[in-house]
């Protein structure tokens, strides 16, 4: 009993575990029809907004009526995410901050850390540096414990970023080369190419020309057999720009030249036009005006300019028509240039197209239009140098300020990291005592459930040999009994057969057989139940004809049915085929046969017949001798709890036979039952397998 209660502690504990860790998931037909309506959405980000929207949405909608965690989590994240490239701050972080908490709900470090990365790069683009570094933090430390190493150098390459734009080049370059040392080892052949680029364009404006060559020739080694066109234009457009700033104007071109061709090859139109001002640039200042000019006018032909980039070619071709005295050309171009809309940051291009208007309008001798554009020139021009000196120590102050952060965001997660040891720790001791605790108690249960077994298996054992003993001394008095009136009879014969009538030597004989009989069943089913017990006895099932073992067990005991001149009737038709142990099926029949003889009365009839029922076939022996009472029944076939009872002519049993009957029928996979009255005889009813 107590094993069972233990059994039950333990499906109880392990049914709350189930319930504690359950995450309700729809069918999977409903999960494949959200995750496709999100990878629509995924698909058009950046592409096409409102197509991108409306099927985040409709994703959110069916994921939140199924209740599908993980699909929640991927909607609110690709709602949050466009809400960024429309600059839409606020619904941003609303949204990006609902994927991490479905993200935590559903235990998915990744999803958790790409949210925190988008929100990280949503305050970059804020301005907000210490928030971005806080959340870019977040994304690297889940990123590091699910061994994400394409997710640590995306941390990387956004720190060398936000350094890059604070003039930090040491730090900047820093964390770009650790971004690019994790992609080798992850042998992330594209992303370990565009590591290089940016490694060698940080070299180059830092003036080490020849460090970023190395860089930018190992990034063609990659990029040339991949094919990658747009990769490998931005590496020429790099040497162009290395060798334009060390005046090797003629090695420039080519560079540039060759930029030109890859963007042709991928189509990008934006770039091939940069690449022509670039050359233009070059082209002014080594006098080939006319080259300038035809690279401009080309430039001037691509629709995907922004307004930069017009300003810029406006700009040159006005100092174009002024180095070749046109100067009313050259004012044009310079006006137009002025009216384009330019960040608050380029003060450059107005500052010089002022300087040349200034420069016309005095060689004009118009003096007060040039006085004008004097002081427009100097305002940009001082408000250039302030800027620049603003920025300076800006960049100064924030780089320090930013060190500052990130050293105290170490300390924090370092702190973290010991408190989070700290509460393992106590949590591991407190498990340990949990579990030792358990463990006590389940040895405790067992022991006692083993001490119970063992007490139980001793009285078993006691019972068994209390039975044995009882069970050899009936035996062994029944063998006495028989032998002794085997030698009492066969010696009355031999010592007074001259004495003797023919009707007394009958009887003799009689009484002689029946006791030899009675010892040969005896030692048989002696012999039968020692090979069963020790299970020795073999049973091998055949198929066999029923009548052909019922005529054998039948004929066992004719001698015995003719001492008391019974009748036999057998009632068995031919056909009916069993599936049984020859040997143990004839030992049942045997055995019944020889207890219907036993407890009938002179002269009386045993009725043996068979049916078909249900897949079996149903033997029936029927006497009418004395019949059984009610206790005797309930233990009918417990060998050793009953009284061997004598039969009609004082036979004697051990009870031994029946105990054997009921194990030969059951392990043949048939039942045995027993229907009597006290006077009325009684039946023996077993069934055997068809085949």
């Amino acid at each position: 009993m107590k094993q069972k209660h233990l059994y039950y502690i333990f499906i109880f504990l392990l049914i709350a575990g189930q319930i504690y860790s359950f995450n309700f998931t729809p069918d999977s037909l409903t999960a494949l029809k959200i995750d496709s309506v999100l990878s629509k959405s995924s698909k058009f980000m950046g592409v096409n907004l409102d197509s991108s929207f409306y099927y985040a949405r409709e994703g959110l909608r069916l994921s939140a009526d199924s209740q599908y965690n993980k699909g929640l989590q991927k909607a609110y994240h690709l709602i949050g995410t466009n809400f960024l490239y429309t600059a839409s701050s606020d619904s941003a972080l609303f949204y990006l901050n609902k994927a991490v908490y479905y993200a935590k709900i559903n235990k998915n470090k990744t999803a958790e850390a790409d949210a925190y990365n988008n929100i990280g790069y949503m305050f970059d683009t804020m301005d907000d540096l210490d928030s971005a570094i806080i959340y870019y933090k977040k994304a690297v430390n889940n990123y590091r414990e699910v061994n994400d190493s394409s997710g640590i150098a995306a941390y990387y390459l956004n720190m060398s970023i936000i350094h890059g734009r604070l003039n930090d080049f040491k730090t900047s370059l820093e964390f770009l080369i650790q971004a690019h040392d994790i992609s080798v080892k992850i042998k992330d052949t594209s992303s370990i190419g565009i590591a290089k680029l940016n490694i060698a364009g940080k070299y180059i404006d830092a003036k080490k020309f020849d460090k970023a060559a190395v860089y930018l020739k190992d990034a063609f080694k990659i990029f040339h057999p991949l094919q990658d066109y747009e990769s490998i234009a931005f590496g020429y457009s790099q040497y162009g720009y290395s060798y334009e700033l060390q005046k090797n104007f003629t090695k420039a071109i080519d560079y540039y030249d060759s930029a030109y061709v890859y963007y042709s090859f991928c189509k990008n139109n934006y770039q091939r036009a940069v690449t022509l001002i670039a050359e233009a640039y070059i082209y002014i200042e080594e006098k080939n005006y006319d080259e300038c000019g035809n690279l401009l006018k080309k430039a001037q032909e691509y629709k995907s300019l922004l307004p930069g980039n017009k300003a810029q070619i406006n700009f040159l071709l006005g100092k174009l028509e002024y180095l070749k005295y046109n100067y009313s050309k050259s004012k044009q171009y310079l006006q137009k240039a002025l009216s384009f809309k330019l960040p608050p940051d380029e003060l450059e291009l107005p500052r010089n197209a002022y300087d040349l208007l200034y420069k016309i309008e005095r060689k004009k001798n118009n003096l007060p239009k040039a006085l004008d554009f004097f002081e427009k020139y100097a305002k940009f021009r001082d408000s250039l140098k302030i800027i620049n000196a603003k920025s300076e120590a800006y960049n100064y102050e924030k780089v320090r300020k930013l060190k500052i952060k990130e050293k105290e965001l170490e300390n924090l997660q370092r702190e973290k990291k010991i408190k989070q040891l700290e509460l393992d720790n106590q949590r591991l001791v407190k498990n340990y005592f949990i579990g030792s605790f358990i463990f006590l108690l389940v040895v405790f249960f067992f022991g006692a459930y083993q001490f119970r077994k063992i007490h139980k298996l001793n009285q078993s054992l006691k019972r068994f040999n209390d039975q044995k003993e009882k069970f050899l001394r009936i035996i062994s008095h029944d063998i006495k009994n028989s032998l002794g009136a085997v030698l009492n009879f066969s010696e009355l014969i031999m010592t007074n057969i001259d004495d003797l009538s023919k009707e007394e030597i009958i009887v003799s004989t009689k009484e002689i057989n029946r006791a030899a009989t009675s010892t040969n069943n005896l030692l048989s089913n002696l012999l039968e139940w020692s090979l069963t017990l020790n299970n020795e006895k073999e049973f091998v099932r055949d198929r066999i004809d029923l009548k052909e073992l019922i005529d054998e067990g039948v004929s066992a005991n004719v001698s015995a049915r003719l001492i008391k001149k019974i009748k036999c009737s057998v009632d068995v038709p031919k056909g009916i085929i069993v599936a049984a142990d020859r040997n143990s099926i004839i030992s049942v029949i045997r055995n019944l046969c020889t207890n219907a003889i036993k407890f009938s009365y002179e002269n009386s009839t045993i009725n043996l017949y068979v049916k078909k029922i249900d897949g079996f076939a149903e033997v029936t022996i029927e006497d009418e001798g004395v019949g059984i009472n009610e206790d005797d029944l309930k233990n009918i076939f417990s060998q050793g709890t009953r009284k061997s009872t004598r039969g009609t002519m004082n036979e004697k049993g051990t009870g031994l036979g029946l105990s054997l009957v009921e194990t030969f029928v059951k392990n043949n996979g048939g039942e045995i039952k027993v229907e009597s009255e006290p006077g009325k005889g009684s039946k023996f009813i077993f069934t055997v397998p068809l085949a």
